[in-house]
């Protein structure tokens, strides 16, 4: 009942929204992935085999899966009849997981899966389990794995705490059992000798673990919270509090990597890890102030910066001209609102325009109609200067002249915008153009392309080439299956885990498990064994997320690790059980007394040590009379579109006529080459005219 009354509201709202996403996803012809993984599973668990089913259990006999321990249950339970039709006629199935890197269980990834394969507890009966470790560790030097050693397995194995302390003992206990649950407290791992850039002397690494404490007088933000967990509301004085109180982390940092510089590092061979995002903007502003060049890997996929996004909404809307949403996200995103104020339309703010917008939606007589009609009453002179000659080209212009005419149109290179935005904008178009020369044309397709998943993760993130001096700042999570020479893994209090619910799934017989929902408390759980069971299961889940993402980043290094927190009054993850391992959080540790010595090298870059920009900043142009006059003169845009434009005519001619020139005028006249302008048509008839001419090609 408690749980009952507690959740309903929330639950209504869950169903209102899911039905009210099921309905625009019918009606604009959407399927997520999500819901064919559903779909599937209800489908297999009713006996259902899907035709699908028939036609890859006869093609593919032999499976390889990576990364297997992000994999969710529903993906499995979906892949399993498949493979185990395969198995049964002699097919294979190689999986590579490790469980201590299983960080994505906020994605409903399940390491138990590869556990219970691997204990025997859920097999194929066709076949035997082999289980293969792999126990040599080719990336990191001999010093850091012995630190990450004496922490994971044999710190967290021989982790005792005295019976007296039974505070400490209660909350050692549960550290213990996720990490043995995820195989953290029982695994080998041996190094291999590696020499120093061809050198006779071993290069053995360094480890540098170092906790700052806040002033006394500073509250922590991670204390700033009621006895609910809720944060007290932040501002400009909260904001110079976090500055003030870790002064003495930013002054450390910023210290070390022009150290490390001068011990023949390249900025490229740096990564700052940091476990949330918020930490990843701290690390950049602090190397922002002293001018050292970095990269955030957080950001690089040009979908998630704001200007893009804005873009993308506006595409959408003009694909789909009732989609109410996306039209509402570019009125008030800032591309708009910045064109507005550039062009003295000043009285039309974001809010006042949020208060229209509100008002068409909520007022039942303006429901029925597209919010775009009534932008077009209200105010006429911005549809018509704005709207209104995208509008009308639509499914006429090519995608990416499309693209080229809302640059123009709203001024999207301004000198305002940092260069990461430009380079965005310019990789928007570098992707349209790649998803064109690929035979996609379709504005509806392309939509549909930028919100899918691709394997090639390179199509959508701006290109950071290993030889530019930049350095690398990133997540945890996003730093998983990457290394880097040197790591600095900034540390700040976690709060202990807070789950909003706990779930408990019931076989309903036949179709979908349903699930119950719980709020659960410990004065809940006291007087029951199945609610305490079901508590300690999904606490154990978050902390082995947790030591598995700290082991992550302990790993990520090749040859030396900093490890730099910032301590707060109270003792919170990952302070605490660094301390009850044994390492004393006042006292710095070092792995040696002095840095060993290392010989630079020269890398493809430039010389160790230089700060080096990789990109010239762009120069913005002055106005021009035609539509492409931003576009155009992006970097071998002309060229490239000069000879897509000759190419095209060339491939028109079989013979040469008698009159040449006639002959070029009526290719050229075909509304195949309506996209280029005359100028550009003019410019490639006199250069072909002038070739074709030529004695030594008349001849042929």
């Amino acid at each position: 009942l408690y749980a009952a009354s507690y959740f309903q509201p929330h639950l209504q709202v869950y169903h209102r929204l899911l039905d009210h996403l099921d309905f625009i996803k019918k009606e604009k012809g959407l399927i997520f992935l999500d819901d064919v993984n559903r779909h599937l599973a209800a489908y297999l668990q009713t006996g259902v085999v899907p035709d699908t089913y028939l036609c890859l259990g006869g093609q593919i006999y032999h499976f390889l899966i990576d990364e297997f321990q992000d994999t969710s249950p529903i993906q499995w339970e979906n892949l399993v009849p498949l493979i185990d039709n395969a198995l049964s006629q002699g097919g294979s199935l190689f999986i590579v997981g490790d469980t201590k890197q299983a960080i994505y269980g906020f994605r409903e990834a399940d390491y138990q899966i590869i556990v219970d394969l691997k204990n025997r507890k859920k097999k194929f009966n066709s076949v035997e389990v082999c289980v293969k470790p792999l126990v040599t560790n080719r990336r990191s030097r001999q010093a850091i794995l012995d630190f990450v050693s004496s922490i994971f397995p044999k710190g967290i194995k021989n982790l005792l705490v005295s019976q007296d302390n039974k505070k400490m003992a209660d909350k050692i206990e549960p550290w213990k059992k996720a990490a043995e649950s995820s195989g953290l407290d029982n695994f080998e791992c041996q190094g291999v000798e590696d020499k120093t850039q061809g050198g006779g002397d071993l290069f053995p690494g360094y480890v540098e673990m170092e906790f700052f404490q806040p002033p006394q007088k500073s509250k922590n933000k991670d204390e700033q919270t009621e006895d609910n967990g809720e944060e007290v509301p932040s501002g400009p004085e909260a904001e110079e509090e976090v500055e003030l109180e870790d002064a003495a982390l930013k002054k450390r940092v910023q210290e070390l990597i022009p150290d490390l510089q001068k011990r023949g590092y390249d900025l490229s061979d740096i990564t700052i890890l940091a476990y949330k995002n918020e930490t990843v903007v701290r690390a950049a502003s602090w190397l922002n102030e002293k001018q050292i060049p970095f990269v955030t890997f957080s950001s690089l996929d040009i979908r998630q910066r704001p200007v893009i996004k804005e873009i993308l909404a506006l595409l959408q809307f003009l694909d789909f001209p009732l989609d109410n949403l996306n039209f509402s996200t570019f009125l008030l995103g800032g591309l708009f609102q910045n064109k507005l104020r550039a062009d003295g339309h000043s009285e039309q703010k974001r809010g006042k325009l949020a208060e229209f917008i509100l008002e068409t939606r909520l007022r039942s007589s303006k429901k029925d109609y597209p919010l775009y009609t009534y932008f077009k009453q209200e105010y006429h002179d911005l549809w018509e200067s704005y709207f209104e000659p995208l509008y009308r080209t639509v499914g006429y212009l090519p995608l990416y002249d499309l693209v080229s005419e809302i640059y123009r149109t709203f001024s999207v290179f301004n000198p305002d915008l940092t260069g990461d935005e430009q380079s965005a904008l310019i990789k928007l178009l570098e992707v349209i153009k790649q998803f064109e020369g690929e035979g996609g044309s379709n504005l509806r397709d392309f939509i549909r392309f930028s919100g899918e998943e691709t394997e090639d993760h390179s199509v959508w993130t701006m290109d950071v080439p290993e030889s530019i001096k930049a350095v690398r700042i990133m997540t945890i999570h996003k730093a998983k299956g990457l290394e880097s020479p040197v790591v600095i893994l900034l540390l700040y209090t976690e709060q202990p885990p807070s789950i909003p619910f706990f779930l408990k799934e019931e076989d309903s017989g036949q179709g979908p498990a349903r699930a119950k929902v719980f709020k659960l408390s410990k004065d809940i759980i006291s007087d029951d064994e199945e609610l305490k069971k079901i508590h300690e299961e999904t606490t154990r889940r978050e902390l082995a997320n947790r030591l598995n993402t700290f082991y992550v980043a302990l790993t990520r290094a090749k040859e030396e690790l900093y490890i730099l927190g910032q301590r707060s009054q109270k003792k919170y993850f990952p302070f605490n059980f660094l301390e009850s391992l044994g390492f004393p959080l006042d006292q710095k540790f070092q792995s040696a007394e002095e840095k060993p010595a290392r010989k630079a090298r020269q890398t493809a870059g430039g010389l160790p040590g230089q700060l080096e920009m990789p990109n010239p900043p762009l120069s913005f142009l002055p106005e021009a009379p035609d539509r492409f006059r931003l576009v155009k003169n992006l970097p071998h845009y002309r060229q490239e579109r000069r000879g897509e434009l000759i190419h095209a005519i060339l491939e028109k001619i079989d013979f040469l006529e008698e009159n040449l020139e006639e002959q070029l005028e009526k290719i050229i006249s075909d509304r195949a080459f309506r996209k280029y302008q005359p100028e550009e048509k003019e410019e490639a008839r006199k250069s072909l005219l002038e070739f074709l001419k030529r004695p030594e090609v008349a001849e042929f």
